[in-house]
Parts: C-alpha cells; structure tokens; sequence
C-alpha cells in the first residue's frame, strides 16, 4: 500500500524578490515594498531602506503580486494598499493622487481611479443611478 503525498502548494503570489546588488544578490520581501515604479525595461521597488531595480515589466508583476497587498494605480505604477495615508484630487476633472506613508505621491491613472475610490467607500465606485 502506497500513500499518495499530497504535492507541496505551491504561492499563487511572490513573496519576496531577489535584486542585483553589488556582485551579489539581496532579498527583498514584497511585504516590505512600499511601492513599485516602471522605469522603461526595468521596475524600481521602493522600500524604506530604499530602492531597488530588477529588470521586470509592469504586466508580468501585476500577475504576480497579490492585489490584496499590492495594486496598480497607474500603468507605471504599484501601490502598498497599507501604506496610503491620504488620497488628494488633483487639478483637473477626476485626477487623483495618492499620498503615502513615506511622503511619497504617486499619481493614480483614469483608467484606475475608481478602484481607488472604491477602498475609500464601496459606494463611490458605484455608476450614478445604478443602486
């Protein structure tokens, strides 16, 4: 009798990073990042012991981070839920900024606002008139 092991689980999502530093190798653990910059062929993972570049695209990031933690707010752009600290209107109709806890300001793009609006208050993503 043979007992089937179950396969190990593997993460849906990344936990950590390993980066480029000096002639070596450092880890940075997702949960420390407090945002995520596209900077061309590269992302700049922005944490409080600073930053970090790991040649990566935004696209292949977004299905790798968890969107609980981590969410886009703009094409070039990844934001620790946790660690906004103010949302500010911009100049002009509609545009936000987000003011994190490191006095960092990320833009939020049109195209992702109302999912920012929507952790503010699950009603303010609501079309008009739709409820």
């Amino acid at each position: 009798l043979r007992l089937r092991r179950a396969a190990p689980e593997v993460p849906r999502y990344e936990s950590e990073f390993w980066v480029p530093r000096g002639y070596g190798f450092e880890r940075v653990l997702v949960s420390q990042i407090d945002w995520i910059q596209a900077e061309r062929d590269y992302v700049r993972l922005h944490t409080a012991a600073g930053s970090h570049m790991v040649r990566e695209t935004m696209t292949s990031l977004e299905a790798r981070l968890d969107p609980q933690q981590l969410i886009r707010v703009h094409r070039s752009a990844f934001v620790r839920v946790d660690r906004i600290d103010s949302i500010r209107r911009g100049p002009g109709y509609g545009r936000l900024s987000l003011l994190l806890e490191t006095g960092a300001e990320v833009p939020v793009g049109r195209n992702y606002a109302r999912q920012i609006r929507q952790l503010i208050n699950p009603a303010l993503a609501e079309p008009a008139g739709s409820g």
